[in-house]
């Protein structure tokens, strides 16, 4: 069993999460075969979000450090995958694509070796610099600067972005004793899934002023205070159970995440809207599935994870 398991506070968090979540699941199906006319559109997409979120994290907990970091190896594949079948790519570029998933395994042996300076600079510095070459090699090089631009910042958000998480959880458990890794990586999801929440729901009951204007986005400044504050509240109150930090560094925890969720999220939006692709679209939807899922913890993972190394 892994330390961190045996941690009480990741244990209780834990079963209190699927306890909820499969409360909410009976619940929903309740409600729609007393009424079938009601629309739990909404509801049913954050259930089915958590429960992809929460077993992946459950087994990644319970199993070994090499198998937990081969877990989140496959959810950056099937990210980069869903990523680069929405992108419009050339055929010549497609050559180039191998080298893009060949980064993954390498990412991730880092953070098996513990190495945390190749971990940091590998995809931003040294893929950054290769990648290029090799479109280079192809001899096709007009398009260069978008083929490459693509390429690096699907590498960045799908890979780079979610082995922090994976970084996170193999801590060893003296950094933080109230949980371990698990314990990080269980508060980074919940603040960061909550916060959704409160900005969707937030969004629609009392925003006016939208956050951003030129996207088809339910942000507004009203549902940013109030999903930003009730992140903060919730991250001092989760932090005395899974975290070590104090009461001003959880307060400042809380708004990297709440601010930085809100940053993925309208960046994916952005990306689907240039695509053409519409937010109530189910059909679209299906091919940016995992994207939707992950597109703020892309953000806020390295963002709480750097914030940690200065704290």
């Amino acid at each position: 069993m892994r330390p961190e398991l045996a941690s009480p506070n990741v244990l209780w968090t834990l079963g209190s999460i699927l306890f909820l979540l499969a409360l909410a699941t009976v619940s929903k199906k309740i409600v729609q075969r007393i009424n079938p006319r009601i629309d739990l559109s909404l509801p049913a997409h954050y259930i089915n979000t958590w429960w992809i979120i929460v077993i992946p994290l459950a087994l990644a907990i319970a199993t070994s450090k090499g198998l937990s970091i081969l877990l989140f190896a496959f959810v950056s594949f099937m990210a980069l995958k869903e990523f680069f079948s929405i992108i419009p790519i050339r055929r010549t570029d497609r050559r180039v694509l191998f080298w893009a998933y060949l980064t993954i395994p390498i990412q991730y042996y880092w953070i098996a070796k513990n190495w945390f300076e190749m971990f940091v600079i590998f995809i931003p510095v040294i893929v950054f610099l290769i990648l290029p070459v090799r479109v280079i090699l192809i001899g096709n090089i007009s398009g260069l600067v978008k083929t490459t631009g693509v390429i690096q910042w699907g590498l960045m958000t799908t890979v780079f972005g979610i082995s922090h998480l994976a970084y996170l959880l193999v801590l060893p458990p003296k950094y933080n004793p109230n949980g371990g890794g698990a314990g990080f990586v269980l508060y980074l999801i919940l603040l960061n899934q909550l916060n959704d929440i409160a900005h969707a729901i937030s969004g629609k009951a009392i925003g006016h002023l939208s956050v951003f204007p030129n996207l088809r986005s339910q942000k507004t400044y009203e549902g940013l205070v109030f999903a930003t504050s009730l992140t903060v509240f919730l991250s001092l109150l989760l932090s005395q159970l899974l975290t070590p930090l104090t009461h001003i560094e959880s307060v400042l925890a809380g708004l990297v995440i709440g601010l930085g969720g809100v940053i993925g999220d309208a960046i994916m939006s952005g990306l689907k809207q240039d695509l053409g692709i519409k937010q109530n679209n189910t059909n679209e939807q299906m091919y940016t599935r995992i994207l939707d899922n992950m597109d703020s913890l892309m953000y806020t993972a390295p963002l709480f994870f750097y914030f940690l190394k200065i704290t």
